[in-house]
């Protein structure tokens, strides 16, 4: 009875396991996003059901006010920016061309990558809810349901760097320097002035 037990608990764990691994997540490839920055998002879409994904959603929300967003190419796939009023971007959608798409079955996935931007300077993460389309006419939420957790990107605190250049302050010229090279430059100036005499007194 115990080995049934002790076997029953292994295959849930196993199924659990695996559920979780077929999340839709979201990474950065470069390191969190600085807050109020721009940032790349690389979405891997796994598929766990029978019919392939043919189509890819994430939806923004306009509140977050993001005006920038560049997709990264996926072979056999289309991408389409959408934007709303004063051209916030609101979703992003991948389409599979024909005899293309992520098969089904669950030893298959995609990565979708983009660059978005500016991103919000007063939030610690950002959702990104998506939905998976399959050729069965079936819709796949990831949008924080149970069990469908929606894929989240950590932003960081902004560095102070970003894309601003840098100037030199009064602090960071390096007087030294300079005062040498004027002192070489009156050196020259005054040999050259005691050679102009000499060739007048001769």
């Amino acid at each position: 009875m115990l080995i049934k037990s002790l076997a029953c608990l292994t295959v849930l764990f196993a199924l659990g396991t695996a559920t979780a691994s077929a999340h839709v997540t979201a990474h950065a490839p470069d390191g969190p996003p600085e807050k109020g920055g721009h940032g790349t998002v690389v979405l891997r879409v796994p598929n766990e059901e029978m019919s392939s994904t043919t189509r890819f959603e994430v939806t923004l929300s306009p509140a977050f006010g993001i005006t920038t967003a560049r997709t990264r190419p996926v072979p056999g796939w289309d991408a389409a920016v959408r934007r709303g009023d004063g051209g916030v971007v609101t979703s992003v959608v991948w389409t599979a061309r024909s005899d293309s798409g992520i098969p089904g079955g669950n030893e298959h996935y995609e990565d979708f990558g983009l660059t978005l931007g500016p991103l919000p300077a007063d939030a610690d993460h950002v959702l990104v809810p998506a939905t998976q389309f399959l050729s069965d006419g079936s819709s796949v939420r990831w949008d924080d349901q149970p069990g469908r957790p929606a894929p989240v990107v950590a932003l960081a605190e902004p560095s102070g760097h970003g894309h601003h250049a840098t100037l030199a302050t009064g602090a960071d010229v390096p007087w030294a320097a300079v005062v040498g090279l004027l002192a070489v430059g009156l050196l020259l100036a005054v040999s050259g002035f005691v050679l102009l005499r000499r060739k007048g007194i001769s």
